[in-house]
């Protein structure tokens, strides 16, 4: 036993994850087989990188709950 110490183990406290965090990313823009035009590639593009932005988002937020910059 330590002077300063305890023997007791320190129980780890889980943080409180808000379900908004918890959604899955959205899985990328299935592509069709044989040829796709101009307009259908863009806007898979386009639909894929929105889902990046907002799975990024949550991966901040999800960061932001198990270790906040400020502590």
């Amino acid at each position: 036993m330590s002077g300063c110490g305890s023997d007791e183990q320190a129980t780890p406290i889980a943080p409180v994850i808000p379900p908004s965090l918890l959604v899955p990313c959205a899985a990328p823009v299935a592509i069709t087989p044989g040829a796709m035009s101009d307009r259908d590639v863009e806007i898979g593009w386009g639909r894929d990188r929105a889902a990046l932005r907002a799975c990024g988002s949550l991966h901040r937020g999800l960061v932001q709950v198990v270790a906040p910059a400020d502590g």
